[in-house]
């Protein structure tokens, strides 16, 4: 039985190359794109799951509620406060607790060099953790001279040499490697987009041999501030994880002080942080977007494409085998039988598109994942029963969702009536209609979801590449050294005439800025502790900054040295120590954005010259000869410019207003701005000024456009993704509809013959079957567009700046989805419009 209905599935196929081409070629598609998103699921997924603690190995996250505030800020991952470390290991006795701080620092070693992530780790940490380590000890960890090199890292500073018993200079300190360590793949203290991308392990207590005069132990006690990511072990026999929760929240009652809010300490399990750590490093302090759940929900939309496809075009060719059925049933063949054939010829078109597109899904899936920083191969799934066993279920699933409505489709043929004719209907004409609808609502989708993306990046791009402007480059000022000299080096910079401006800032252009977990900094219009605060994210950058930068003012003035130069703090009073709220200090001066200005209540204008009140925690004398201690003081600032909601940044991760003050010190990220006319001379001459301040050093520097790029490059990664899926989508779509019209002009032929009998013209003909395909693409497209809105907004809401949502994008994905649709009807079409009624109705 089986070999008789392999052999008429074959027969089947046979005879309609078109049809099962289409329906083959959709599958495989659809097939590719979820095979590839779960390859890179099941990747994440596996994070950190081969230390043999895991399930006991918890982060700790750390969010705060500052005073006066009902807003919680986002939770870090696993970084939590100095005070918080010091007192969680008072505290909870029965747990093992390790803090772990990360630095990036210059290593070197037998005349090789290169800056690595180096992670610092209390001596606990060799219990949490069963470090893989060749050739050495993981005790060491507990020695203040001993440094563990990650296997690669000792690679690349030793070569094939034992390293073990070797010195090696990190920063400005000796350290003797004890230890060479492999990490599990994938973890998050490893490579890649996961997680720290640790180089080497040393003890917490090394950081002060390797950095002079840092006491790892001797942090401010700010208890909204983060310092280290701590993880804890849960004891097997132990407390439970709801109570270790009711715990945490006992200690912030406790612990906390008042003045900081309210902080709440969470659990956050091992397999979850390197999931965390991949989403922030893509979507900033956004926690609530993942990209496996994003690529799965694209990937499955495109295998749900697929299936309404192959189960259109099969419900299609049911009104041709009409007759095939009617003649078997006549001989007997039941409903049940009918069903299983059909059943049968959809599970071997499944299984052969899943054959041809497994070896290239494993070929396209590294490259894909090298773009995000994953390190994934084949390997990884290939030996893996439960990742197979997930395939299989995947298929037996299209399989049914394909073949399941045609196989009842034909199983309902009534011998008597498919034996008059060859033209029989097979199946209700509302659900192809529904079928070919939803086919295009999903590609739609996805041209609108696309096309928003693009718009966005060419918007940002663009306020870079404007032609109007000088070029801008940044110079970045890693490990200058005690004797070097900024003003002369800033001098020297600016001697040439094609360099027009030079200023800074602290942080570095379209790069992070901001911590999750802590609150946002708040300034009011008065002193009043209960005045209504305006969350601002605080920006420190140098004099001249809006001119070199290209952030245009809208009122008032730049930075100006001779203007805004701190004035000095007054002598505190030698008789009795001032109350921190009585704290006179010299007001300030700021410049904020429009944003700010608004939710203030001025116009730009109107904000010119208006003092504003921003608390802020510092370190205060509060009498002469008095250490200084960490205290809540209320700082006052006149405004003395309001510039465009233009910042150098384009991740979206707190408040859009900002307040910028200026430091007189100087920046380690210059911004420099050079003459259009002579870019090549200004390059020259700053190429040469660093090489005489730092010889033997190639200058960090880079144009704006290209320091966007770089930071930007993950979310064009992810832009060519989903632009490939859409294309996808489409061309399933397109292809379906070509068959299914092939279909409907066969089943038409004599409705046409009667049209064109009574007058209608091939024009009018024409006309007729691209509409009757057009009203199924519009009414697709207008059941996308509120889903897709949806989509681009949450999109749009990372950016700091983002593109109006105006109709263009889903104009574009109509027109787009239109124009496939008509290229793909257009042959039947033609085909329609030439249909000669005296052959087609000879019959009637």
């Amino acid at each position: 039985m089986i070999a008789h209905y392999c052999t008429t599935a074959v027969r089947n196929f046979a005879r309609r190359p078109l049809s099962t081409a289409i329906k083959l070629f959709a599958l495989a598609l659809g097939f590719a794109c979820f095979l590839t998103a779960s390859f890179i699921a099941d990747y994440v997924a596996r994070v950190d799951r081969q230390w043999a603690n895991d399930g006991r190995i918890y982060s700790l996250l750390q969010a705060v509620t500052a005073p006066g505030s009902e807003k919680e800020s986002g939770p870090t991952i696993g970084a939590i406060s100095p005070p918080a470390v010091k007192y969680l290991k008072v505290d909870f006795p029965d747990i093992t607790i390790a803090a772990t701080q990360t630095l990036s620092l210059p290593v070197s070693a037998e005349g090789k060099q290169q800056t690595c992530n180096i992670l610092a780790v209390d001596p606990e940490f060799v219990r949490i953790f069963d470090l893989d380590v060749v050739g050495g000890r993981a005790d060491a960890l507990n020695e203040p001279t001993a440094v563990l090199l990650e296997a690669s890292a000792a690679r690349e500073l030793f070569g094939a040499t034992d390293p073990v018993g070797r010195s090696v200079h990190i920063a400005t300190g000796d350290l003797t490697v004890a230890g060479v360590v492999r990490l599990p793949s994938p973890s998050h203290l490893g490579a890649g987009g996961i997680g720290k991308n640790a180089r080497a392990f040393i003890s917490r207590q090394a950081m002060s041999t390797i950095i002079p005069g840092f006491d790892p132990d001797n942090f401010p006690p700010i208890w909204a501030g983060t310092c280290c990511t701590t993880y804890l072990l849960r004891p097997e026999n132990g407390p439970s994880l709801a109570e270790i929760q009711a715990r945490l929240d006992k200690f912030s009652a406790a612990r906390v002080p008042p003045e900081f809010g309210k902080i709440r300490f969470a659990p956050l399990s091992l397999g979850d942080m390197g999931k965390a750590y991949l989403n922030l490093g893509l979507f900033g302090g956004s926690l609530d977007l993942s990209l496996v759940t994003i690529l799965r929900v694209f990937a499955a939309l495109i295998l749900a494409v697929a299936c309404l496809d192959f189960a259109n075009l099969a419900t299609a060719e049911a009104t041709a085998r009409s007759r095939e059925i009617g003649v078997r049933k006549t001989v007997g063949a039941s409903r049940g039988q009918v069903v299983a054939q059909t059943m049968l010829e959809a599970g071997v078109l499944t299984a052969a598109a899943l054959a041809i597109v497994l070896p290239l899904t494993l070929l396209v899936v590294t490259p894909l994942a090298a773009a995000i920083r994953l390190e994934i191969t084949p390997a990884d799934a290939l030996g893996l029963p439960r990742y197979w066993l997930g395939v299989l279920a995947v298929a037996v699933t299209v399989c049914a969702a394909a073949g399941a409505y045609p196989a009842l489709v034909l199983a309902r043929v009534r011998p008597i009536f498919s034996l008059r004719s060859t033209t029989q209907r097979a199946g209700a004409a509302w659900v192809r209609t529904a079928l070919t609808v939803a086919q295009f609502a999903a590609a739609s989708f996805l041209l609108a979801a696309v096309a928003v993306m693009l718009l966005q990046r060419a918007e940002l791009r663009g306020r870079l590449s404007d032609p109007t402007q000088d070029p801008r480059l940044t110079l970045t000022l890693n490990n200058v050294g005690p004797g070097f000299d900024p003003k002369a080096f800033r001098t020297e910079v600016l001697a040439h005439p094609s360099v027009k401006g030079l200023s800074g800032a602290l942080s570095q252009p379209f790069r992070r800025a901001v911590v999750t977990g802590l609150p946002s900094s708040t300034v009011s219009r008065s002193e009043d502790p209960n005045a209504t605060r305006v969350p601002v994210q605080t920006r420190v950058v140098f004099y001249d900054y809006f001119n070199v930068a290209g952030i245009r003012l809208l009122a008032g003035r730049d930075f100006d040295e001779a203007q805004d130069r701190p004035a000095p703090t007054p002598p505190a009073d030698d008789a009795a120590p001032t109350p921190a709220q009585q704290l006179t200090l010299p007001t300030q001066h700021v410049i904020v954005d429009e944003h700010l200005a608004v939710r203030l209540g001025f116009t730009p204008q109107q904000a010119i010259g208006q003092i504003i009140y921003q608390p802020q925690q510092m370190n205060v004398a509060f009498r002469s000869g008095e250490q200084p201690r960490l205290a809540m003081v209320t700082v006052s600032a006149e405004i003395v410019g309001v510039a465009a909601a233009t910042p150098l940044e384009y991740m979206a991760e707190g408040p859009d207003s900002y307040l910028y003050l200026v430091t007189p010190g100087g920046a380690g990220n210059l911004i420099l701005r050079v003459a259009r006319a002579d870019v090549a001379g200004a390059l020259a001459h700053i190429d040469a000024t660093w090489t005489k301040f730092f010889p033997g050093r190639p200058p960090a520097r880079q144009f704006l456009d290209e320091v966007f790029d770089a930071n930007f490059q993950m979310f064009d990664m992810l832009g060519m993704t989903f632009v490939g899926l859409s294309v996808i989508a489409v061309v399933i779509a397109a292809l379906g509809l070509f068959g299914i019209a092939s279909f409907a002009v066969q089943r038409r032929a004599r409705e046409i013959g009667v049209r064109k009998t009574m007058g209608a013209s091939k024009r009018s003909v024409l006309g007729l079957m691209l509409w009757d395909f057009s009203k199924l693409v519009i009414l697709g497209n207008v059941i996308a567009w509120p889903f897709a809105w949806l989509a681009a907004r949450t999109y749009l809401d990372l950016f700091v700046q983002r593109i109006d949502l105006s109709p263009a994008p889903f104009a574009f994905a109509l027109a787009v989805s239109l124009a496939i649709a008509w290229l793909a009807v257009l042959t039947h079409a033609l085909r329609a419009a030439q249909v000669q009624p005296a052959l087609v109705l000879k019959t009637e």
